[in-house]
């Protein structure tokens, strides 16, 4: 996983909170991220850890999304945890973060607005 981190962070980035989800017997399901360490799609670099996670599964999909269907929609959403450990603030507002995948493949981020209209 390459990270740059210069300019605007791109919107097909769905930073996931917490999310609730009703379920099928009324028992409500509570989306938690992991601490970054946690994932194994993560690099550390001077003390910025940052972790991807993709929604690649209905049920893990489901959890934080409820019944929207992004897979129909074509959108693989993207759980990206940024965790500081250098003790020192860090700006995120310039960042960019680029997926680039295991076979050297650039994926392009999906607007907002696009992701929407899909859905």
């Amino acid at each position: 996983m390459t990270v740059r981190m210069p300019r605007s962070f791109p919107a097909w980035f769905l930073l996931l909170a917490a999310f609730a989800v009703q379920a099928g017997e009324k028992e409500r399901l509570l989306f938690h991220a992991q601490p970054a360490r946690a994932y194994p799609a993560r690099e550390a670099h001077e003390g910025l850890v940052v972790a991807a996670d993709p929604f690649d599964a209905p049920a893990k999909s489901s959890v934080a999304f409820g019944k929207l269907d992004f897979r129909r929609a074509g959108i693989l959403p993207v759980l990206v945890v940024i965790a500081n450990e250098t003790g020192r603030a860090v700006r995120l507002d310039r960042a960019s973060v680029q997926l680039i995948t295991r076979d050297r493949q650039k994926i392009e981020p999906t607007p907002s607005e696009e992701v929407r209209r899909r859905l």
